[in-house]
């Protein structure tokens, strides 16, 4: 009975780790290649980080760090509902909104093929994410995204040249 109960918990316990390694090193969110910038009349200076999550579930940015420093007041989640168009500053765009990093989920990226038939729903379903820099004077050297993934918290680090 006790190496019944012996064999048990070892393969509870290392499924549990194979789990948590399977958290840790999947990391879902991608840069999707692009980002754009935005400068206003009086100078100020929008960047946005378009990414998305290629996760079996939802992301949960909690903060983002621009080299290696909290500054949460210029780094915002932006995200664009029923459009193909990416997430970007200066538009009219009333289906592109920003918010803060820790109220919205990033949901897992939908298969391009769907997106049409999504978009014309209308049904506010969020397509396109990106983080949003407001006017940021030091260049970027690199950004840590740390966010929470199947309730576990993890961080990814983008280095720029």
């Amino acid at each position: 009975m006790k190496k019944r109960i012996s064999i048990t918990s070892i393969i509870l316990l290392g499924t549990f780790v194979i789990f948590l390694g399977f958290i840790y090193l999947s990391n879902p969110i991608v840069l999707n290649g692009s980002s754009s910038t935005y400068e206003d009349i009086n100078g100020e200076k929008d960047i946005i980080i378009h990414f998305y999550n290629e996760g079996i579930g939802r992301v949960l940015l909690k903060e983002v760090l621009i080299n290696n420093q909290v500054d949460n007041t210029k780094v915002e989640l932006g995200i664009s509902y029923d459009t193909s168009q990416l997430v970007q500053s200066g538009t009219d765009n009333k289906l592109i909104m920003f918010g803060e990093l820790d109220k919205e989920y990033v949901n897992s990226r939908i298969p391009s093929e769907e997106i049409l038939s999504i978009i014309n729903k209308k049904e506010m379903t969020p397509i396109h994410y990106g983080i949003r820099i407001k006017d940021y004077e030091k260049p970027i050297e690199s950004i840590t995204i740390k966010y929470k993934y199947l309730g576990f918290p993890v961080s990814k680090e983008l280095t720029f040249n």
